[in-house]
């Protein structure tokens, strides 16, 4: 059984050791390699050394016939190589090494060595150091600094001296990035079954497989991994190689392990990073990325994507209940609201179930804080405080609003059930747009319903999205997208109409690529599970294509005088209590009726009103809402002394 040096090791469980280490016991067979170097010295033959060949070839060399056929080396390479893991075995045999090359400063092997003491002196002219050759490619030798004049001489790599002693240890590059993943059950929808038998009939073919399993980060797309590996009998090792330096080299070190320890490579974050076919990948590798990650194909190797399928509802109840122990006694609704969160992979449940939240609304508190630790500078996310009952509105438009908040939560249970699911889950994502002047409530409504859903307000920031530079535009509207999935927020596009203004005339590139923008962030609307929200206050200037394409549209008018009477009074009720409410509700109600306001100027009166008997000393009267009225009014283009508006009548 293999034993774990004091260097860093990979974190290998006791039946995983007992499986897949040389069954040796430790130094056996490093013993028998020095002893083969000190017969070979001595030029001893006979039945001592057949049989010393005898056990190397056998059980106790099963380590070395591992390195073997692992990197297909020939008689000539494993004779060098034994005679460096010798040296590093027992250092004395530097002495021995300078005598039979007649030079003491000769005490490290070379190739002429190996030929003469093994009998290869007629291979000469294949050497087996140089560019391309397994000794070379995998690093099984470490050649010494030449002086000239003199031939390569070499070392062992560490690696493979603590290899034949049984132990299984990390390169320092692998440090840190390497990791076993822990088998755990896989989610229902994962396609663990028919990726392992695809990747066998892949590699039957006699070409490596690559596995190119797609999802958000957090998603369980190593485990996944793990998940296949175990179905076929192996591990699996993920490797993270973000912010590396020299790639080439840590491939070489992670697909040396791998086939040394029959391991399966996962490599983590590949998104960018070009994974090289040299030196060659074991049968069969993983790499992860994110949804719209792109991988580079490498030629000779076959690519099996899988797009990775979250899992549903019952499954992250059943995860949230197994992880946190005390969620058997919350309530089941709180349970299912934690389940339904959009956007939640299987990390963030991990993360917040380590963090052993006290109760429902704890986790929901540390899921918001995970999301937003995610988001870049492109939005900004914004926890609602406005809620439903806060929205003075007329009953059609609250009607359309719970229309809203209500597919958006429903929507993804809908489209879970097998025929809804095939026949409209293409049908786009779920979008709105609200329309009307400013102040009519429409970023007030969109904080409604995240507030309903449960869900961050992602509001995105066009100054930063929209770039001069052609194609920045749409990575920025990429990213924003995918921060808002990732987070489970509900996306809100102010002034919209800057996005899905009326295509223009192409007269030359700019034209061009505007309207390839607009287009983009069409196809982003439609693939997004989410919930996005375009406001503008100009929707004569969006194209009406786009506009035919959005599900739900719903028109914010002017409050009538009915409903400035209710702002007014829960204006006032605020600020200043709802005894000072009753005592000035004849003004407020005159008020309502006399002048066409906005809800956020009625609130802008107030609030300034307010200011001004704090000011003051004492409590708001007349005279300064009548002031705070003046100023809104010449705000919007009218004297602070203007006669009212006839005040509109609706019908209906």
């Amino acid at each position: 059984m293999a034993v774990f040096s004091a260097q860093p090791v990979i974190e290998i469980a006791p039946e995983f050791a007992a499986e897949r280490a040389p069954k040796v016991a430790p130094a056996t067979l490093l013993d028998l390699i020095v002893a083969r170097v000190r017969m070979a010295l001595q030029s001893e033959a006979g039945p001592a050394r057949s049989a010393l060949e005898a056990r190397l070839a056998g059980p106790d060399g099963a380590a070395r016939s591992r390195v073997t056929e692992a990197f297909g080396l020939s008689a000539t390479a494993i004779d060098l190589l034994d005679l460096a893991c010798a040296l590093a075995a027992d250092p004395s045999l530097g002495e021995a090494y300078s005598a039979a090359q007649g030079a003491t400063q000769r005490v490290c092997p070379t190739e002429n060595l190996a030929r003469r003491l093994f009998g290869h002196a007629d291979r000469s002219d294949e050497p087996v150091w140089r560019a391309g050759m397994p000794l070379a490619v995998w690093g099984l030798l470490v050649p010494i600094a030449r002086v000239a004049g003199e031939p390569d001489a070499f070392e062992a790599d560490p690696r493979i001296v603590d290899w034949l002693r049984g132990v299984v240890g990390l390169d320092a590059a692998l440090v840190g990035r390497a990791r076993l993943i822990e088998a755990q059950p896989p989610f229902a929808a994962w396609p663990v079954a028919a990726t392992a038998r695809d990747a066998v009939r892949a590699t039957d073919s006699g070409n490596p497989a690559r596995v190119v399993v797609a999802a958000a980060p957090g998603s369980g797309r190593a485990t996944f991994a793990a998940a296949v590996a175990a179905a076929l009998n192996r591990r699996a090792l993920a490797v993270d190689p973000a912010g590396i330096e020299d790639v080439p080299d840590l491939l070489m070190r992670a697909r040396r392990l791998a086939r040394l320890a029959d391991l399966i490579l996962v490599w983590r974050h590949q998104d960018g990073l070009q994974l090289r076919a040299h030196p060659a990948a074991a049968p069969l590798e993983f790499v992860t990325t994110g949804p719209r990650g792109r991988i580079a194909p490498i030629d000779g190797t076959t690519d099996l994507a899988v797009p990775l399928p979250g899992p549903d509802r019952d499954e992250r109840r059943e995860l949230w209940r197994r992880l946190i122990a005390v969620a058997a006694t919350w309530p089941s609704a709180s349970v299912d609201a934690l389940s339904s969160r959009p956007g939640i992979v299987t990390g963030d449940i991990v993360a917040v179930a380590r963090s052993a939240p006290s109760g429902p609304e704890q986790a929901i508190d540390r899921l918001r804080a995970r999301a937003r630790a995610a988001l870049g500078d492109t939005a900004r996310a914004l926890t609602p405080r406005l809620r439903w009952d806060d929205m003075v509105l007329p009953a059609p438009t609250r009607e359309a609003l719970e229309e809203i908040a209500f597919e958006a939560g429903a929507r993804l249970r809908l489209l879970a059930e097998p025929e809804p699911g095939r026949l409209f889950a293409r049908n786009g994502g779920l979008a709105a747009l609200f329309s009307g002047p400013s102040g009519t409530g429409k970023t007030m409504a969109a904080e409604a319903i995240a507030d309903r859903l449960g869900a961050d307000l992602l509001i995105v920031d066009l100054a930063a999205t929209v770039s001069k530079y052609i194609g920045e535009t749409a990575k920025n509207l990429s990213r924003v997208f995918d921060e808002a999935a990732g987070a489970g927020c509900i996306l809100l596009f102010d002034e919209a109409d800057a996005l899905f203004a009326k295509r223009t005339e192409i007269k030359d590139s700019h034209d061009r690529h505007a309207n390839t923008d607009t287009n983009h962030l069409l196809q982003l609307l439609e693939g997004f599970d989410g919930l996005a929200i375009l406001a503008t206050n100009r929707r004569a200037n969006m194209d009406p294509a786009f506009v035919r394409r959005i599900r739900h549209v719903v028109e914010f008018a002017r409050p009538a005088a009915a409903e400035r009477r209710i702002i007014w009074r829960r204006a006032i009720a605020a600020l200043a209590g709802e005894s000072r409410a009753a005592e000035l509700a004849s003004l407020l109600d005159a008020l309502a009726d006399q002048h066409e306001l906005t809800a956020a100027q009625i609130k802008n009166a107030m609030l300034t009103a307010r200011y001004a008997a704090m000011r003051e000393g004492g409590p708001i009267n007349a005279e300064q809402i009548r002031r705070g009225l003046g100023r809104e009014l010449i705000k919007d283009g009218r004297p602070a002394n203007a006669p009212a508006r006839a005040t509109r009548i609706r019908l209906g």
